[in-house]
């Protein structure tokens, strides 16, 4: 295994969850193309792009509830590179306790309440090695769940 590869690998992915809740937090300023592009490309840039201009076109954000502390995060648990060190899979779990929101009549958001869920995501996802950095190409959603209805699928310990 080569430590560096994977200690890359874990930062672009950090890098990415950062522009993922920064382009979904506030999607009216983000042009999701050439921002996702540095993280990921391949299948998960057009879906996280396409998800982005969604939100746009509905008018839709992604925040905490004021009332839910925010322990988000991602980690990677395990990396193994193959190929020459030109891919990776990742096991990855990530914890994402964000909701929904849509401008109400008065202009100010409201939480849609079917969207909200501490949701917990296990996760293997594909990295390629593309123009000098670690890029998630894909992932494999193994198993989600949503607390505290349901056990979390991965550790919760970032």
């Amino acid at each position: 295994m080569d430590a560096k590869a994977e200690e890359l690998i874990r930062a672009s992915s950090q890098l990415g969850r950062e522009h993922w809740v920064a382009c979904s937090t506030d999607p009216a300023d983000c042009d999701p193309e050439p921002f996702f592009a540095q993280t990921s490309t391949g299948q998960y840039l057009r879906l996280s792009v396409q998800a982005i201009e969604n939100m746009q076109e509905e008018g839709r954000i992604w925040r905490h509830p004021d009332d839910i502390e925010n322990n988000d995060f991602v980690r990677i648990d395990e990396v193994t590179v193959a190929d020459a060190l030109l891919t990776a899979t990742a096991t990855v779990c990530e914890r994402d306790g964000r909701a929904g929101w849509i401008p109400g009549p008065d202009g100010e958001y409201v939480m849609l309440d079917e969207t909200y869920g501490d949701a917990v995501t296990l996760a293997e996802r594909l990295y390629v090695f593309e123009d000098g950095t670690w890029k998630i190409d894909d992932t494999d959603v193994i198993a989600e769940s949503v607390i505290p209805d349901e056990e979390p699928v991965c550790e919760l310990e970032p």
